[in-house]
């Protein structure tokens, strides 16, 4: 059977899997100390992540790249080779790479530029090129003319927070200031324990129209013109510019892929380590164009290829499946997605795992999970959660997750993907009409029905890869009746309804004597009206029929992928939806493959027509003892038999106060979000008094809970504050207060020496100052809020009473006293077993994060479901459960205030700080209402089959 694929797997994965492990982003956030960096190794070694990369992030308060900054590089080295661990270093202090932390904006000539334009009744002498407009097109002219009554003026403009990447003079001031930086000091390290740089996001200058120097002369040599000529035509839709704007972006992105992702591969390999990384907005055509007008062909410039996915939510397969064609094509055994940013902190592991499965099932297979951090003080809190670090509430669930994608993306790495056809890449058409001012509304038609072309096929199970012009016109070949990229061969070529293909794709598509699909008729190459001598020669019905699977899923929810090697033929089904469950039908599947899990390494027949359950997936294996099996399960529902029976610790979290200036003339009570903003806006440096205030109804047991900050006093209701170090974080203290309250209202105050350094508020604050510089800012002072934590509960008036009982059995309890609750929640109860059928137990009406299970005493977890089957831990008769339900830190640590959503799906900082966007004292995304999230479970049911 496949008992004998199974013991293949086995075997295969009973060796060193270290390079299949995770490497979190390790983000480097604010003053540290390399013993409490090893202790963090430690950490991580013992939850099954395999490295780490060392990332230089908002909040860092040593000099990067500075002797501190070296010898914590130095110790996490030593210990990563004692650990047999795989250590990164981030090239940059934030993002986007090539500007080291700032230093190399110091030189303008490194800078990065940029265009606008606008129509004038005079000629502008300031501009940078003045066009008229003639019935052949524009015309570049340099002085005024009599006809002429509207001037078209583009202005080269330089920003002061970003490089141009696309010169490869700063490139290599980039890689002298950083990479030979490191060479310097650890030579020996390098190929070892030192496995490579992460390169994160480099990007030309995206908040305009994109302008560099270095084009100016490859342009001249290519086409013998002047490149200033044309530029107006960026700014217009104007059938005219085709050719200008397809020449332009194809030089810009050669450049990108050229001068930036070559000079740092070829650095990497003549260094004996390794690059990875990825461009920005991989996911659509349109995103594409912010970075480098393309981000596929830099793949083959990378060691370990990588994307990124910001967000909970996955509808489109586009991201990894650009580069896992690239990866099949070239033969990159790794491929890197940095995942998981902006889900939030209420994101559960389940739905991590169908965010992740959504990629590996296209080819992804190396996990960096953002983010490990190092603090959550300050900025750390609020710096695009989820966190993977102990601050997370299922620690103890986190090596059952990791060791999941250590075997799948081993898995894989280790075998290699079936596809039906080959897809060409539109992205050349975004050229004809993208421009920056439009953004994707510029697009949106042909983007929308790309999207739809691709989703088509993935209903119809047609499994794909996508060809990139650039890596087509490099590496593609006719051989007999397929068209060959690297290693990959393709009988079947579908085209996309594209006006525009490159001159090297139509040389092969003519040569090509296998099938042509053709969704619509292009016109043109290169952007040049041209008579096009291409037709289909087969259907997309016959395409179906001659799929290698038979599936499809006519709600539009579900796909199919597959993959084969000496471990085995497999499928993959995924089904994209957080939210609903998918119908998918197969025909002749369930006969030879049955569904294996990676936790358990079991396996169990499925049905040719099956229900994919929101955010699941399946990965099948050939087996010759399969079979067409649907089981018959009864629901039972037991939430009768169980009772709360204890709680952990209440928090309450005060994030409003009163500042004062001298301690004695306090100003009104505002949020803390508010007060921090006005004090950075104003540039404020001298003494400050900060006043919480909240009620007590009784005395309770009661500490505090706060982040470290250089206080020059702490008090509550007047009298004095002890405060140590805290468990929770290296940047946090506590101390009881108890002793220190009284009934009715309470005070705490504190007082300290405020102030920022210059940089500071011109990297909030100033037009021309992006997210480059935000990316690296730290506080030398912060407002932060505080938290109170004891055994209580909160009434809705927010008023702070003694505990009496035990939260119910639900999932509301956050309406119910428990507004800012982290910690868990234990159920106890009984279940009696007849001895037969499989008993799973379903914990799905609910919200947690992780569920410890205690059957008769024996202990298992829920992590990467809410379902588990217990019949192993069960005896005949009664039984005795113990559920210990885990939250997250949502209701901690919020967002509490944003107003659209309790629980955005994708966020970001601004959604915690609303920063840059108080305005009179109002920011328009915030309530001042507090929106906490459900924990806990409303059902409990015994599912038998």
């Amino acid at each position: 059977m496949a008992d004998g694929a199974i013991s293949k797997l086995k075997q295969a994965l009973n060796c060193d899997l270290t390079d299949y492990q995770s490497i979190p982003f390790w983000s480097w956030n604010n003053e540290l100390d390399e013993a409490e960096l090893v202790k963090q190794i430690e950490d991580m070694k013992s939850v099954g992540i395999g490295g780490f990369i060392m990332h230089a992030r908002i909040g860092l308060k040593i000099e990067y790249l500075g002797e501190k900054w070296f010898s914590c590089i130095e110790a996490c080295l030593k210990k990563a080779r004692e650990l047999h661990m795989n250590a990164w270093v981030y090239d940059e202090n934030g993002w986007p790479s090539g500007f080291v932390g700032g230093k190399m904006l110091e030189n303008e000539a490194w800078r990065a530029q940029f265009l606008r334009y606008e129509v004038r009744s005079e000629l502008d002498p300031e501009a940078f090129c003045v066009y008229k407009e003639t019935p052949a097109g524009y015309v570049r002219i340099s002085s005024p003319e009599d006809s002429v009554k509207e001037y078209h003026c583009v202005y080269l403009g330089t920003s002061p927070a970003n490089t141009d990447i696309l010169n490869p003079e700063v490139v290599d001031e980039f890689i002298r200031q950083t990479h030979e930086e490191y060479y310097k000091r650890f030579p020996e390290s390098f190929g070892r324990e030192l496995v490579g740089f992460f390169t994160d996001e480099p990007q030309f200058y995206r908040y305009e129209t994109p302008y560099t120097r270095a084009a100016v002369q490859p342009y001249f040599d290519l086409y013998g013109e002047d490149i200033r000529d044309g530029l107006i035509y960026l700014f217009l839709h104007d059938e005219r510019g085709y050719s200008f704007r397809q020449r332009y972006y194809t030089l810009l992105n050669k450049l990108y892929a050229e001068n930036f992702y070559k000079k740092l591969y070829d650095w990497c390999e003549a260094h004996n380590c390794k690059l990875t990384g990825h461009s920005i907005s991989e996911d659509s055509l349109c995103g594409q164009m912010l970075g480098g007008a393309g981000v596929m062909s830099t793949y083959e410039y990378e060691h370990i290829p990588g994307i990124d996915k910001l967000g909970r939510d996955y509808t489109r397969d586009l991201a990894p499946k650009q580069i896992g064609s690239v990866a099949s094509q070239l033969g990159f055994k790794q491929v890197l997605t940095e995942t998981f940013a902006c889900c939030g902190y209420d994101v559960t592991p389940k739905e991590l795992k169908s965010v992740a499965e959504c990629q590996y099932f296209n080819g992804v297979n190396l996990m960096c999970q953002h983010l490990f951090p190092y603090s959550l003080a300050s900025q750390g809190k609020t710096d695009h959660p989820p966190v993977f670090s102990k601050h997370g509430n299922w620690w103890e669930g986190f090596k059952t997750f990791n060791d999941y994608f250590t075997r799948l993306g081993f898995l894989i790495a280790n075998t290699e993907e079936v596809y039906d056809v080959l897809v060409v890449h539109p992205l050349r058409e975004i050229y004809l009409e993208y421009t920056r001012a439009e953004d994707s509304l510029s697009v949106r038609d042909f983007e929308h029905e790309f999207k739809h072309f691709l989703l088509d096929l993935r209903n119809k199970g047609i499994c794909y890869h996508l060809a990139d012009e650039t890596i087509m016109a490099r590496h593609g070949r006719i051989e007999g009746d397929s068209l060959v990229i690297g290693n990959c061969k393709y009988n079947k070529v579908l085209l996309p309804n594209m006006r525009s293909i490159s001159a090297d794709t139509y040389k092969l598509l003519k040569e090509f004597s296998g099938q042509l699909y053709m969704a619509g008729s292009p016109t043109m190459i290169d952007g040049v009206n041209a008579e096009i001598d291409l037709a289909s020669n087969i259907t997309m019905e016959e395409i179906c029929a001659e799929t290698h699977v038979k599936f499809s899923c006519e709600d539009e929810l579900s796909g199919i992928t597959a993959r084969r090697s000496e471990l085995g033929d497999y499928l993959f089904i995924k089904n994209y939806s957080r939210n609903l469950d998918s119908h998918v039908h197969m025909e002749g599947v369930a006969e030879h493959y049955r569904a294996l899990d990676l936790d358990t390494m079991t396996l169990h027949n499925i049905s040719n027509d099956m229900v994919i359950e929101k955010c699941g997936g399946l990965v099948l294996v050939r087996d010759e003892n399969a079979k067409d099996e649907t089981p018959v399960e009864i629901r039972e529902d037991i939430t009768g038999n169980f009772k709360v029976t204890d709680v952990t610790e209440n928090y309450f979290v005060i994030d409003q106060a009163s500042l004062s200036y001298d301690g004695v003339n306090y100003g009104e009570t505002l949020p803390i979000q508010r007060l921090f903003e006005d004090l950075l806006r104003a540039d404020y440096r001298g003494p400050l008094y900060m006043k919480h205030r909240f009620v007590l109804a009784d005395l309770v047991p009661m500490k505090i809970l706060m982040e470290k900050e250089k206080y020059t006093s702490i008090t509550v209701n007047g009298r004095s504050v002890s405060l140590s170090d805290s468990d929770f974080d290296v940047f946090f203290v506590e101390g009881d207060i108890s002793d220190l309250l009284v009934i009715g209202e309470n005070e705490i105050v504190y007082s300290l020496d405020y102030y920022q350094h210059k940089g500071v508020h011109f990297a909030l604050f100033d037009p021309m100052a992006t997210e480059s510089l935000r990316n690296c800012l730290y506080y030398d002072t912060n407002v932060e809020q505080l938290y109170l934590y004891g055994d209580f509960v909160v009434d809705s008036d927010h008023v702070i009473r003694k505990r009496e009982g035990l939260p119910a059995l639900s999932s509301s309890n956050y309406q119910n006293g428990y507004p800012f609750f982290k910690g868990s929640v234990t159920l106890e109860g009984s279940y009696f077993y007849d001895g037969e059928k499989k008993c799973v137990i379903s914990l799905e009406k609910g919200r947690f994060l992780m569920a410890e299970l205690f059957i008769n005493g024996k202990k298992t977890e829920l992590v990467l479901d809410s379902k588990k089957d217990i019949t192993q831990y069960l005896q005949k008769g009664e039984n005795e459960i113990r559920i210990l339900l885990k939250s997250s830190l949502r209701n901690l640590f919020g967002p509490y205030h944003w107003k659209e959503t309790p629980e955005p799906v994708r966020l970001s900082p601004r959604y915690f700080t609303f920063r840059g966007t108080w305005n009179g004292g109002i920011a328009p995304e915030f309530t001042p209402e507090y929106q906490s999230v459900p924990f806990g479970v409303d059902a409990i049911e015994m599912i038998r089959s």
